[in-house]
């Protein structure tokens, strides 16, 4: 999305076509060999009789931007003019809000930068666009060369400034968010990756919060000849599955256990003792996006691009027609009966809905994508309001 300056092109050409005239007027009148006051007293009169119509064609092209008024000035163009305007540039530049979050994955590094407006009818954040890039490989491909790396970082950067308005500059959150691909780094080639990017954020022109460039804390890695035994994977089954550089093997129990149930009582093993039950979340709407949404979409709970409604029963219900009858599932993720599992005890054990809560699913607001670096900056801007 681009900000729409027009108006402001506008404002500043009717200044300039303004002194023009002035100039065209006083050339004409001083051919004529008359006096200084002479000149002046039949410019004003010529003045006087355009004013109208200059006030009309302009307010014409003012209704054209919203927002757009001959009130309530910030901008005052003056000068010797017969007229002089005190212009209110538009509201959509005084009261819209930017983000910049970057994501610095295993693969690759993207740029999302997040436009907002206040609310009108309470105290939030409203989104109102997005602009997305990316570059490959990720920062952790430049472990040998930090400057490098920083580099990709800093020509990511050069779309924001193409983009915010400088006037919004100084008051535009910069965040950089590291996940899994600079975790497996040795600590200090991750650091020395991290100070390079510190420095591009800090030669910026932005709004650089503390601490605004770190890796997200995630579970421990496991050493690549470790094997993760399930029981929400077939009994049978011994398999390798590769992420960000890592290949892990998992296998199902020695015990032979499989299903629903068993797969369940795991999941909720691990949820245990780590949430905390609230009274707020009764009568209320909730929406789920994401590993919700995708986890919906493969098991055909939803159909895909769809906004859908869901209750925590249809999860569960699913859920256990997967980890009973893996076998009809075999051409999709491995670990989809424990997805399903876990998200039914997330919803169900861990924040306490009840079953026959609606939750709405939705990949997308206002045509953006939902994910993590929406919810960091919306967290990052609040500290604005």
């Amino acid at each position: 999305m681009r900000v729409d300056h027009a108006p402001q092109r506008m404002t500043r050409n009717l200044h300039n076509y303004w002194k023009s005239g002035e100039n065209v007027l006083y050339n004409h009148y001083s051919k004529e060999s008359k006096s200084k006051t002479e000149i002046n007293a039949e410019v004003h009169r010529v003045w006087e009789i355009m004013r109208p119509w200059i006030i009309a064609a302009f307010t014409f092209c003012c209704s054209l931007f919203p927002g757009f008024s001959l009130s309530d000035p910030s901008v005052t163009y003056g000068g010797t003019s017969p007229l002089t305007y005190a212009v209110r540039v538009p509201t959509i530049s005084r009261d819209i809000m930017y983000g910049i979050v970057f994501d610095a994955g295993a693969t690759g590094t993207r740029i999302h930068i997040y436009t907002f407006r206040p609310s009108s009818t309470r105290p939030s954040l409203e989104i109102d666009g997005e602009i997305f890039e990316s570059l490959k490989p990720g920062l952790s491909a430049f472990a040998q060369q930090p400057e490098q790396g920083a580099e990709s970082v800093r020509s990511l950067l050069q779309l924001a400034l193409d983009n915010i308005p400088s006037t919004h500059w100084k008051k535009t959150p910069l965040l950089l968010k590291a996940t899994a691909g600079l975790r497996l780094l040795p600590a200090l080639q991750a650091e020395a990756l991290l100070q390079e990017v510190r420095k591009v954020f800090s030669s910026s022109p932005f709004l650089v919060p503390g601490n605004s460039v770190s890796i997200m804390d995630g579970t421990d890695e496991a050493e690549q000849n470790q094997t993760f035994r399930s029981h929400c994977v077939p009994a049978d089954v011994e398999a390798r599955w590769t992420f960000a550089g890592i290949t892990y093997t998992y296998a199902g129990q020695s015990d032979g256990l499989v299903g629903f149930d068993a797969c369940y009582s795991e999941v909720q093993h691990i949820l245990q003792g780590k949430f905390h039950h609230v009274d707020e979340i009764h009568g209320r709407r909730f929406y789920a996006f994401s590993y919700y949404y995708d986890r919906a979409v493969d098991t055909s709970l939803i159909e895909h691009e769809d906004v859908g409604e869901l209750t925590i029963r249809d999860f569960a219900g699913k859920a256990q027609e997967v980890c009973d009858h893996m076998d009809r599932f075999t051409s999709q993720s491995p670990f989809l009966c424990m997805d399903l599992s876990y998200i039914t005890a997330l919803l169900r054990e861990g924040f306490g809905f009840e079953e026959d809560t609606i939750i709405q699913l939705a990949k997308k607001v206002r045509e953006i994508e939902t994910s993590w670096t929406l919810g960091a900056i919306i967290q990052e801007l609040q500290h604005l309001l």
